[in-house]
């Protein structure tokens, strides 16, 4: 039983704030950033399947623009989905691991985690916080037959560039460095 988005593997669920899920998936609306939601959501799912054998984080967003001129609740906000989501959700699953003596858990960073991308400062700083907070967790569960691993990808042709929030604001301060980034 696998918990994720946008997979299509038989018995999985979908957690997203959309109303409706994916075909072919179990749907849960679920908002990563509220503890409560996530945990609501786990309990949903073991008391429909009865264990969680894999846990995918991938719930994220981007922003970009330079970092004297990016705003601190926005910066915040992107850690709060594309970090502290994450948190959330592996607090609320862990127990039922810990139980099972077994599962696993991938994280999706970024190889901006690695390699900082120039005016998206603080998704490189949110994926590379992924990084070590998975590298950590793997140390802590490794007791209790938990697997967790981070997956770094590049850039993949999907909506999420597209769909990033970007601000121009300070363009010509950077000679227009930030539009064409």
């Amino acid at each position: 039983r696998l918990v994720g988005s946008e997979m299509c593997i038989r018995d999985s669920y979908e957690l997203s704030r959309r109303e409706e899920g994916l075909p072919g998936m179990f749907h849960i609306p679920t908002d990563v950033t509220d503890p409560d939601a996530c945990q609501r959501a786990i309990d949903e799912v073991v008391s429909q399947a009865g264990r969680i054998d894999v846990m995918i984080n991938n719930a994220g967003f981007g922003i970009s623009g330079a970092i004297e001129f990016t705003q601190t609740e926005d910066a915040r906000r992107q850690f709060d989905v594309n970090f502290f989501g994450m948190v959330n959700m592996n607090r609320a699953v862990l127990p039922i691991m810990r139980r099972q003596r077994s599962g696993k858990i991938l994280n999706i960073s970024s190889v901006a985690a690695m390699i900082p991308i120039p005016f998206q400062a603080y998704y490189s700083a949110a994926k590379a916080a992924i990084n070590s907070y998975t590298l950590a967790l793997a140390a802590e569960i490794r007791p209790y037959g938990i697997q967790v691993g981070a997956i770094q990808p590049g850039d993949i042709k999907t909506g999420f560039t597209a769909a990033r929030r970007k601000s121009l604001e300070g363009d010509d301060v950077y000679g227009g460095r930030i539009g064409r980034s």
